[in-house]
């Protein structure tokens, strides 16, 4: 099962007269415990998409969260993308005891 899946995935950035086509037709699969990296010039994109994708995905359509508990889940969703969940889950565990 997959955990992101993008099918004919299109963005295009358009301000005023001037369109850019930044993806066309994309289409991929992350599976779980998967590394991914978006790579370009800074400024394309590639933490909007993701966090606009992780978010589609996890909230899901018409769904509202406030600002503070999607920090949180994006923070949540890096960590774990990084490889850095278990050190973060070893240190609240920690904590608590």
């Amino acid at each position: 099962m997959s955990l992101v899946t993008a099918n004919n995935s299109s963005k295009i950035y358009a301000t005023g007269e001037l369109k850019v086509e930044a993806l066309k037709d994309l289409n991929f699969e992350i599976e779980p415990a998967s590394f991914v990296s978006f790579i370009g010039p800074s400024g394309i994109g590639p933490t909007e998409a993701f966090c606009k994708t992780l978010t589609a995905r996890l909230k899901g359509s018409g769904m509202r969260w406030d600002s503070p508990n999607a920090e949180g889940i994006m923070a949540l969703a890096a960590m774990d993308q990084s490889g850095q969940w278990q050190t973060y889950w070893n240190l609240q565990n920690a904590i608590a005891a």
